[in-house]
């Protein structure tokens, strides 16, 4: 999670590993900030990194490179 200061600055980022979903929305509505990373990407451009933007693409798109390299360099039976 990260704090953003009134000038779009980030002021703090912390793990928010230990708050649900519902919690986090109830700390961005008291703190009158976006909470999903569409709207923080509209009203703050560039804080939302295409990494996260596109988090379930590049997963797929990580295990699938993966997924090939560990085909091509493991070892053959009979060879």
């Amino acid at each position: 999670m990260i704090l953003v200061g009134n000038d779009g600055r980030a002021l703090l980022a912390f793990n928010a590993e230990g708050f649900s979903v519902a919690d986090a929305a109830l700390y961005a509505a008291a703190l009158r900030v976006p909470v999903t990373a569409s709207k923080l990407r509209r009203e703050i451009p560039g804080a939302v990194t295409p990494v996260y933007r596109y988090a379930m693409a590049a997963s797929i798109l990580l295990a699938t490179v993966l997924f090939i390299v560990i085909l091509v360099l493991s070892p053959r039976a009979g060879h």
